[in-house]
């Protein structure tokens, strides 16, 4: 007997080693594969501005690369940004419909979508919370500004533009495609299996154990993690994002946000009609005047030093609080990012982040009165 109870306690000790040594292997197994997909899509923070050389070697690089023609135009444009990025884009682009991505509720241009209606939009371009997004427009440097802006308020730091844009990278002799690029499909651990509605079991039943476990490996190869946008909290400290009830404080306060308008000189003078009809022309109270295009040079944006030059010549201190606005919230963005791109030249020097007014002039034009 005693025999017998020794033998099981020695049974007993080996077993408890081998499912502690079991335990120890997986979580070592584990930490292997959570630590390789770190190395795999976790990058240094990007530039907020780059050049096609940067893009062809990230192009190789990094795994988890989404490249975005976020192109748009004016209505008295007349063009139609889809059917050009069809007739030829930046091999494995996606196209951003901005009117699409917006709140369809408003009578006001493009303002922001929902975190939900964002997310989707971002994960049907294959775009996870991982990824590495890189933004351009067919213009050069016009439209793409507004992307990345949306994607930083929306809480994902890892995007950039492309200077020059579609022009710039086939000035430089690079290839475009007709080709449309099918992006990964995102993966949910609760997804339903596409062909019957149910949830996909690991048996034995459903397609036989290897040939499943092949199915999902090769389909999650091809899948990416959702993309987890963050509410925009509008009364955060140095938030990103002003809407009108702020701007109503901010034009009357001298002391406050300096305000910096992105429109030509004759539409912030109200000396030339708005694109958009039957809205009238001017300008915010207290705004000083920077049109963006005098903050690019045959497509491309300025250096740095150049951008803060333009800047100081329009009465703006560089490092103190700003908020950009224009017509509708797009080319706003561009003095945003013309001003992310002087802070990152000066990173010793602390630059408060630039707001941008959503609604602009199309929703301050029309909510107040003409001033005398």
């Amino acid at each position: 007997n005693k025999m017998a109870v020794s033998s099981l306690v020695r049974t007993l000790v080996a077993t408890k080693h081998h499912v502690n040594l079991f335990t120890k292997v997986s979580s070592l197994r584990r930490f292997h594969r959570s630590a390789m997909a770190s190395l795999s899509t976790t990058t240094e923070k990007v530039p907020s501005l780059v050049d096609s050389d940067w893009l062809v070697g990230a192009m190789g690089k990094h795994e988890q690369i989404r490249i975005v023609d976020s192109s748009w135009y004016l209505p008295n444009q007349n063009k139609d940004a889809m059917k050009l990025f069809k007739k030829g884009h930046i091999p494995g682009a996606n196209f951003f419909d901005l009117d699409k991505c917006s709140d369809t509720n408003s009578s006001y241009p493009h303002m922001l979508p929902t975190a939900d209606h964002f997310s989707e939009t971002m994960e049907s371009l294959g775009i996870s919370s991982e990824s590495l997004v890189v933004v351009y427009d067919q213009l050069g440097v016009f439209s793409a500004p507004r992307l990345w802006w949306m994607l930083r308020v929306f809480g994902h730091e890892q995007v950039t533009v492309l200077n020059g844009g579609l022009p710039n990278w086939i000035k430089q002799g690079h290839a475009t495609t007709t080709k449309a690029n099918t992006p990964p499909h995102v993966h949910h651990h609760s997804e339903r299996h596409p062909e019957h509605g149910k949830a996909r079991h690991h048996t034995k039943e459903h397609h036989g154990r290897k040939g499943h476990e092949e199915l999902h490996t090769k389909e999650l190869q091809h899948s990416i993690s959702p993309f987890k946008a963050l509410e925009p909290d509008v009364h955060a400290k140095n938030g990103l994002l002003k809407v009108y009830s702020q701007m109503d404080h901010i034009s009357n306060d001298p002391k406050g946000y300096q305000i910096v308008d992105a429109r030509s000189p004759g539409r912030f003078n109200g000396t030339e009609p708005e694109p958009r009809p039957n809205l009238r022309s001017g300008h915010i109270p207290r705004s000083h005047n920077v049109p963006f295009s005098t903050l690019m040079n045959d497509g491309l944006m300025l250096p740095a030093q150049d951008l803060k030059s333009i800047f100081e010549a329009a009465g703006i201190k560089v490092d103190a609080p700003i908020v950009a606005t224009c017509g509708s919230g797009v080319t706003a963005c561009v003095l945003a990012l013309a001003l992310e791109v002087i802070a990152e030249a000066d990173p010793t020097k602390y630059h408060s982040p630039v707001a941008v007014y959503d609604g602009s002039w199309a929703e301050w034009g029309a909510l107040t009165p003409a001033q005398e």
